[in-house]
């Protein structure tokens, strides 16, 4: 298993925050090719860097339309986020390694163990590997004792791509939770028969109805199993504590609205 890592910035309560995002891939060689094919249609060349921020491309419009075809090739995988007050990012990739482990100790209830777990980190997120090397054999973590790592350029990573971009999108959704503006738009759905569908929407719900399936979380169950009723509160999965984690000093009501905004989606049926 490949766990590719990138990182972000964020100010909560007016206090530094580092974000990290990890993603895993069932079929890593298969999305590189899809980066690289998202990268042709929008003329870019195969060296250029899709991130978050700095992307030479076009207008709005086709910036936005990258991030949808971005947000097609993350679905496709799982991803954790941990959000860690301060700018080292060392220590948020100790918390990350531990929610992965948390991850994995929960996937091996339904599927096998991989053989081993490499896990890509950009440069600059591990400054001394010989302190994390320690971090991971003292954890008494089984997994974490035996995981290999290595620091690698972004830009000759397409994985490591992938999880900047998540790490973008997951500083997204905070931001809107913390007061940014939600805009509205509209997205127009193509069907196999030629009909289409236009749907309203705005940005935090296109981003958390995209990914909701690469969210680690759970989904409680109906208050009456025997009598289920679609109030708001069913079946919607919360990934609070699980797949996005956040630890801070920030207040209580900040952090309880983050996950609540960020990290509570409907996962039934859309249609």
């Amino acid at each position: 298993m490949i766990f590719a890592v990138d990182d972000s910035e964020i100010l909560i309560d007016g206090r530094a925050h580092t974000i990290l995002a990890g993603i895993t891939f069932d079929q890593p060689g298969e999305t590189g090719a899809q980066i690289r094919a998202i990268k042709v249609k929008f003329g870019l060349r195969k060296e250029d860097e899709i991130k978050w921020n700095g992307m030479q491309i076009g207008d709005r419009q086709q910036r936005e339309a990258v991030s949808e075809e971005l947000l097609s090739v993350l679905s496709h995988s799982k991803f954790l986020v941990t959000v860690n007050e301060g700018t080292d990012r060392q220590v948020a990739l100790e918390q990350l390694a531990t929610q992965l482990d948390d991850f994995m100790e929960e996937r091996s209830k339904y599927l096998a163990e991989p053989a081993e777990i490499q896990m890509c980190c950009d440069n600059g997120v591990i400054n001394s590997p010989t302190e994390f090397v320690s971090f991971l054999k003292t954890s008494r973590r089984s997994r974490l004792a035996s995981l290999i790592f290595e620091s690698i350029n972004s830009s000759s990573s397409e994985l490591i791509q992938c999880a900047d971009m998540c790490a973008g999108f997951s500083r997204l959704l905070i931001d809107l939770a913390l007061g940014r503006s939600n805009r509205r738009f509209e997205i127009v759905e193509k069907f196999g028969d030629g009909s289409t569908n236009v749907v309203d929407t705005d940005m935090r719900h296109l981003v958390l109805f995209s990914l909701r399936y690469s969210m680690w979380g759970e989904v409680a169950p109906p208050r009456d199993p025997n009598n289920i009723q679609y109030d708001g509160t069913y079946p919607f999965l919360h990934v609070g504590g699980r797949g996005l984690r956040i630890h801070s000093s920030a207040s209580k009501e900040t952090i309880d609205r983050i996950y609540d905004y960020a990290g509570v989606v409907y996962f039934g049926c859309l249609h």
